[in-house]
């Protein structure tokens, strides 16, 4: 009786020890998922202010050529 007794005890420090690490890991792999999340969150906000840049650029240059293109067109020939 004793001996079984003492079996569930040490049974139930195992299973305690063990939900203990586990509340651990969970905390530490949350913990790590919101850092992910801030750096991806980060890292789209910085993408898409360089695409748009990219693009706002690439834009100004070919508005630029074509007004050159079409002041050259319009300009009178000697």
């Amino acid at each position: 009786m004793v001996q079984s007794l003492l079996q569930q005890m040490m049974q139930l420090a195992e299973h305690e020890h063990k939900l203990i690490e586990m509340n651990s890991n969970s905390e530490k792999l949350q913990q790590t998922y919101n850092e992910l999340l801030e750096f991806k969150m980060v890292f789209l906000k910085d993408f898409s202010s360089l695409v748009l840049s990219a693009v706002g650029e690439c834009y100004y240059k070919v508005t630029a050529e074509a007004l050159r293109v079409c002041g050259e067109l319009s300009a009178p020939k000697s």
